[in-house]
Parts: C-alpha cells; structure tokens; sequence
C-alpha cells in the first residue's frame, strides 16, 4: 500500500511541477522516501519549496487531513505540519477541479487557532495525529492554481 500511494503521490508532484513550469519556473523535484519538501519552485528573482498533500478520500466524505504528530511505541512526536520545511502546501483533492496553495505558516495558524473540526488518528498504521478539516471551509482559506 505505501508504494502505490507514494506512486501515486509522485504522480501528483509531476503535475503540480507542470503547473509552475507553465508558469515560467523551474521545478526540481526531491529525492528519497521523507524529503523536507516536495518541490524546490524557482522563479527570476525567488524561489520556495512545496509540500504536495493528495487526499483520495475527500470526495466521498467531505473532510480532507493534515498531518500534526505521530504517535511512535507510546510517545507523540512532532511530524508532517509541525516539522514541514516547505514554505507552501499544495493541496489536491480526488474528483475536485484543481489544486489550491496555502502558506505553510497559514496553515499553521489555522491549527492553532483551532479551524479544523477535529483531531483524530489515522494513516500509517493508525499512529497519525490529524487535524480533520471540513474540505470547503479549508479551500476558502486557500488560493486556487491551474
């Protein structure tokens, strides 16, 4: 299952970097299993690094996730959001039009001030911690890309 979602999450990457070249930009995509982002995106005069999330099972609920925390033999530790390099997340829903930015600091901000619906655990062996968004109220705060 991990190396058909990670197939699938690098498929997403492709075209998210398709979307900033078309832009003008030149995308460099990260290697290894758990990179500190996705996407080096550089631009004439700047540059930012992008965190690519893929939700397949927001269509049918409503609600997509951000990672917080991970709970390892016992002990929560801090991991996805809380430890991201990227400067932005890009965000990709299945069976919705389009992908949306948000700053990773915005959506930081979101957690703490407690905008989501939510905690709960699931993924990777149901040892996630993820702050559950309603999928509509997380888009608005967002800026859509094509």
């Amino acid at each position: 299952m991990f190396y058909s979602d990670l197939a699938e999450g690098k498929s997403i990457e492709k075209e998210v970097a398709g979307l900033f070249e078309k832009m003008g930009c030149t995308v460099e995509q990260s290697e290894g299993l758990f990179p500190d982002y996705d996407l080096k995106v550089i631009d004439v005069d700047d540059e930012m690094t992008v965190e690519v999330k893929y939700d397949k099972q927001a269509y049918k609920t409503g609600n997509t996730t951000v990672e917080v925390g991970k709970v390892i033999n016992g002990i929560e530790e801090k991991s996805g959001l809380s430890t991201s390099k990227a400067d932005v997340y890009v965000l990709h829903n299945l069976n919705i039009d389009g992908f949306y930015v948000i700053s990773t600091n915005k959506l930081r901000r979101l957690i703490e001030k407690g905008a989501y619906k939510r905690m709960i655990t699931g993924g990777d062996g149901n040892r996630s911690k993820l702050a559950l968004f309603d999928l509509k109220t997380l888009l608005k705060e967002c800026e859509e890309i094509n």
